[in-house]
C-alpha cells in the first residue's frame, strides 16, 4: 500500500541550480526520445520500445550533451519510463491522443528519483538526503510512520519559485475482518454543504473560490491588460497565482482535515458514484460543484480509509437513493430537483431529501458490504 507526504522543500542557491538543472534534463530528454520515436513511426512504420530505442541512441545522446551526466540519473530514467506510460496509454485508447512534447513554460516543473540503498532518507526533523543534492532543509511537519519504506520522492517547483517535495512510502496492506453496522456512515452530496450524512448531519464548506472571487478577478483584470513576455506581465502573473494557490491549498488542507476526520470515526463509508462533469456544466450547480471539490474528498476518503484498512464503498450512479423511501422503501418515480423536503405517499414520512439519500446509501453499502 503506497501513501505519498508532501513537504515543503528548502533548498540553498548550489541546490537550487540542481534542480532546475534536473528538471530541464528531463523534459530534454523526454522531449528526445519523442522526437526519435515519432521519426521512426512515421517514416518507417516501426513502433520501437523504450528499450530498444535506449540501446540505440543513449551513448549518443549522452556524448552530445555532456550535462546530462551532472544531474540525477534516476530522473532521467523516469523521464523515459513516463514517455513509454504515454504512448502505452496511447496504444490502448486513442483517443486519450499522440504523446505531446513537454514545453518549457507550460509543462509542470518536477522530476522524480527513486530510493536506492538508502539514497533517500530522512536525517533529522528539519533535514532529508537526496541524490545530487545532498542534505537538504524540510520543513517536515509530520513524521514519516516507522513501518513505512521510502520508495521514491519528487520534487517539484512551483511557479512561484518555491520547491516542494512528496515521498512516496509503501508497507503492507491491513484489513479488518469485521465491520460493525453502528459504525458504518452514508454520505450524500450536497453542493452547498459538500455533503450530508446518515446521521444528519452537514459539512459547513467555507467556499473558498467565492471568497477569493473578487480579488481573483481583480488580478486576471490587471493580467490581462499586461503585454504578453513583458516583465510587468510575469509579475502580476505571479500575483494571480499566489490568489490561486490560496484558493487551491485551503480547499486541500480544509478537505483532508474533514476526510481524516470520517476515516477515524468509521469502519466503512459509503459513497453515490455520482456524475460530477456533469453536474459542474449545469448553470445553477456548476460553480459551486468545482468548488468544493467532492471528487477530491471521494478520492482522500478512500485512500485514508484504506491506510486504516477500512472500507470504501461505491454506491452505482443509477441507484435512486433520491427516489426511495427510507422508512419503507416505496419509490417515487416523480421527484424534481427543487423539492427538498421528501414525502412518501406510501408511508407518509417526511423527511429532508439529502438525509433520506443518505440513508438509502448507508442501507445499500450495507448490503454490499454483507453485513447484518
Amino acid at each position: 500500500m503506497n501513501r505519498a507526504y508532501v513537504y515543503e522543500l528548502q533548498p540553498n542557491s548550489k541546490q537550487q541550480y540542481i534542480i532546475d538543472n534536473t528538471i530541464g534534463a528531463s523534459r530534454f530528454i523526454y522531449n528526445t526520445y519523442l522526437s526519435i520515436r515519432k521519426d521512426i513511426d512515421e517514416l518507417l512504420g516501426i513502433k520501437i520500445s523504450k528499450n530498444k530505442c535506449y540501446e540505440l541512441y543513449n551513448d549518443i545522446i549522452k556524448k552530445g550533451n555532456p550535462f546530462l551526466s551532472e544531474v540525477d540519473s534516476l530522473a532521467l530514467c523516469n523521464s523515459e519510463i513516463n514517455l513509454e506510460r504515454a504512448y502505452a496509454n496511447y496504444y490502448r485508447d486513442k483517443e486519450v491522443g499522440y504523446p505531446k512534447y513537454k514545453k518549457r513554460h507550460k509543462a509542470k516543473l518536477s522530476y522524480t528519483t527513486n530510493n536506492q540503498k538508502g539514497s533517500i532518507r530522512v536525517i533529522d526533523d528539519r533535514h532529508i538526503k537526496l541524490p545530487k543534492l545532498g542534505i537538504v532543509k524540510i520543513n517536515m511537519h509530520r513524521s514519516i510512520p516507522s513501518d513505512y519504506v521510502i520508495k521514491s520522492a519528487t520534487v517539484t517547483k512551483n511557479r512561484n519559485g518555491k520547491y516542494s517535495i512528496s515521498v512516496l512510502l509503501y508497507k503492507e496492506k491491513e484489513v479488518i475482518t469485521k465491520v460493525e453496522p453502528n459504525n458504518v456512515i452514508g454520505l450524500d452530496y450536497s453542493s452547498a454543504h459538500l455533503y450530508v450524512d446518515s446521521n444528519n448531519n452537514t459539512c459547513t464548506y467555507n467556499g473558498y473560490y467565492r471568497i477569493h472571487e473578487e480579488k481573483l478577478a481583480k488580478e486576471q483584470r490587471k493580467l490581462s491588460k499586461c503585454k504578453i513576455g513583458s516583465n510587468n506581465y510575469i509579475k502580476q502573473k505571479h500575483k494571480k497565482q499566489k490568489v490561486d494557490d490560496k484558493i487551491t491549498n485551503s480547499r486541500k488542507d480544509f478537505l483532508h482535515k474533514e476526510s481524516k476526520k470520517l476515516a477515524d470515526s468509521y469502519d466503512a463509508l459509503i459513497v453515490e458514484d455520482i456524475d460530477l462533469r456533469n453536474i459542474s456544466q449545469g448553470l445553477l450547480l456548476g460553480k459551486s460543484t468545482n468548488d468544493n471539490g467532492y471528487g477530491m474528498f471521494r478520492y482522500m476518503l478512500q485512500y485514508k480509509l484504506e491506510q486504516c484498512g477500512k472500507y470504501f464503498i461505491k454506491v452505482g450512479k443509477y441507484y435512486p437513493s433520491s427516489k426511495l423511501c427510507s422508512t419503507c422503501g416505496a419509490k417515487k418515480d416523480e421527484l424534481s430537483l427543487n423539492e427538498r423536503v421528501y414525502f412518501c405517499d406510501t408511508c407518509h414520512t417526511s423527511i429532508d431529501r439529502d438525509y433520506n439519500a443518505a440513508l438509502n446509501i448507508r442501507q445499500e453499502g450495507i448490503r454490499i458490504l454483507g453485513i447484518v
